[in-house]
């Protein structure tokens, strides 16, 4: 893509790591001076070996490769690969005193972003430019795709959990008549206990669908006036069938409507079963 002259100003891309994979010195600070001199605000590390690159690709975390293509015991070729292997997306630009043709095309096939010669270095500041404000932008266009597939799946999930808290809320509607139902049909008070127990059970599953569509919806859970009283005694009444004989609950009994809080009254109950489950399970042996 075409970009303006004052997208490749050097001193436009900021404060920038480059990685020199350069056998000579002298040469390094040819090309270091090159740049600071067009205006780019860089730091630079040399490294002449296989070891040292892999190194200061971990530690130096550079934004750009300039890489030699001859050196003694290490090939350009061969910092071409580390680099892609390591971080495939680093910019990475040959810079050499002699690269044909043919050797250039091939360079370019393996992954160079650039190549430059030694002895016509005036390209060199605007191809560093170009070659990391390309890597910035197909790091953000990544960035971009990954969000809006993270936003395409929560979709997904929000109609899922949507269907779902409409059939949970179905299936547990009748629930909420058992504690009427006994009481028609039996004067026994365990029975009308247990139509309790279940009636409570079936309107914490009703509001937890309730607050599931709610954040389906993206409205907030709804607060509520809350008896503490009541919720200690339903809350003690959902766990009289988990505790096991060794374990025993005490609830310190208190007058209906002496203590009231605002809150939602099912994720209030659902925290104090929480905890006192997990309660039950720290004592094997049983406890208070």
């Amino acid at each position: 893509m075409p970009q303006s002259a004052a997208s490749l100003d050097p001193a436009s891309i900021g404060p920038v790591r480059i990685l020199q994979v350069e056998d000579s010195a002298e040469d390094a600070e040819l090309l270091s001076s090159e740049l600071l001199d067009a205006g780019l605000e860089a730091e630079f590390l040399r490294v002449e070996s296989a070891e040292g690159l892999e190194r200061a690709i971990n530690e130096f975390t550079p934004h750009l490769v300039l890489s030699d293509l001859s050196m003694p015991g290490f090939s350009g070729q061969e910092a071409l690969r580390i680099v892609r292997r390591l971080v495939p997306d680093l910019p990475f630009i040959f810079v050499s005193g002699t690269m044909g043709e043919d050797t250039a095309v091939q360079a370019l096939h393996e992954g160079a972003d650039d190549y430059i010669l030694k002895d016509k270095t005036a390209r060199l500041p605007t191809a560093v430019v170009r070659a990391i404000r390309e890597a910035r932008s197909l790091a953000e266009r990544a960035r971009v795709e990954q969000e809006l597939l993270r936003a395409q799946r929560l979709d997904c999930l929000a109609m899922l959990a949507a269907g779902l808290s409409h059939d949970l809320r179905n299936i547990l509607q009748p629930l909420l008549i058992v504690p009427d139902l006994l009481a028609i049909h039996s004067d026994d008070p365990r029975i009308h206990k247990l139509g309790q127990v279940i009636s409570e059970s079936g309107r914490r599953g009703h509001e937890m669908a309730e607050s599931m569509l709610a954040f389906v919806r993206g409205s907030g859970v709804a607060r509520e006036r809350v008896d503490v009283a009541a919720l200690l005694q339903a809350v003690q009444l959902l766990l009289h069938g988990s505790l096991g004989r060794q374990v025993r609950l005490e609830v310190e009994s208190l007058p209906e409507g002496e203590l009231v809080t605002r809150g939602n009254y099912t994720e209030l109950q659902q925290s104090l079963l929480n905890l006192c489950l997990n309660a039950v399970q720290a004592m094997p042996d049983g406890g208070t």
